[in-house]
């Protein structure tokens, strides 16, 4: 142990678990991948600014919210709809959301207490 940290290494230094200062990195190809201190955990970032900071693209089977939570995107980002029906659950409510390219339409649909709800919204060129 030396006052720069305790680390576990490969024989070629190119992946690699380091613990320094109330962190741990993980690197793999020479280069460092992710990041954990008191914060929260960083990929692809080495100072992440919440429990989990992403900085690149990431792919999931399934996006679960608290209930306080919010999806919030920053400027120029966007979410892609489907132009099929899939279905995203909300709490115990199932809500439906489409892109209708037939109608030019973003189509909701919702069954929220036994009752259902549906409704679109029109989109026209700038």
């Amino acid at each position: 142990v030396t006052s720069a940290g305790v680390g576990l290494f490969d024989s070629t230094f190119d992946g690699r678990v380091t613990v320094q200062s109330s962190e741990v990195l993980l690197w793999a190809d020479g280069a460092e991948r992710a990041r954990v201190n008191a914060t929260g955990l960083g990929i692809g970032t080495t100072s992440p600014s919440t429990a989990l900071d992403v900085n690149g693209t990431t792919t999931t089977g399934s996006l679960a919210l608290g209930a306080s939570g919010d999806l919030a995107l920053g400027a120029g980002h966007t979410i892609t709809l489907p132009t099929t029906e899939p279905s995203f659950p909300i709490a115990s409510s199932k809500v439906t959301m489409w892109l209708d390219t037939s109608s030019n339409e973003v189509r909701f649909f919702a069954n929220i207490g036994g009752s259902s709800y549906e409704g679109s919204v029109a989109l026209t060129a700038p």
